[in-house]
């Protein structure tokens, strides 16, 4: 049996090799199919808005927002966290450092994965939540604690 951990890393770097050659325009339309494949049925993202979405509100975005960037847009992914939960489900954490036209982002992403024979890496997306990175690269809630005489 395939590692779970090495599967959800996988998954987490192809998925956004495929976001940096979609938003760029420069695979092939048939790659959004198998993207979407990567996504549990009952998938939900919660952005660091608060806001949230369900798979097919997603992939609708996802694949109207097809070609919507230049060649400067890129990701770079860092594993911060991996932790099996059981032997069909693990916990990734991850920072999502993104190179835009209008400068750079970061986010952090914690998601749950479980395995699936049928996905391409093995595993499929159940949950993702993010959180923006302060560009400075510090934690801020630590500092409001520490503010708040918290320690």
């Amino acid at each position: 049996m395939a590692d779970l951990l090495t599967m959800a890393e996988t998954e987490i770097r192809a998925r956004h090799k495929f976001f940096v050659d979609w938003y760029r325009g420069t695979c092939d339309l048939s790659e959004m199919e198998v993207s979407a494949s990567c996504f549990a049925p009952n998938f939900r993202i919660i952005w660091p808005s608060g806001g949230y979405l369900a798979k097919e509100p997603l992939m609708e975005a996802l694949a109207s927002a097809r070609n919507s960037t230049g060649p400067e847009f890129d990701i770079r992914i860092d594993i911060d966290h991996a932790e099996v939960l059981s032997d069909e489900m693990c916990l990734m954490t991850f920072d999502e450092h993104q190179e835009t036209a209008n400068g750079p982002n970061s986010r952090r992403g914690t998601a749950v994965f479980s395995r699936d024979p049928n996905a391409p890496n093995g595993v499929v997306r159940r949950r993702l939540q993010e959180a923006w990175i302060s560009q400075a690269g510090h934690n801020t809630f630590h500092k409001e604690l520490e503010y708040e005489g918290n320690e």
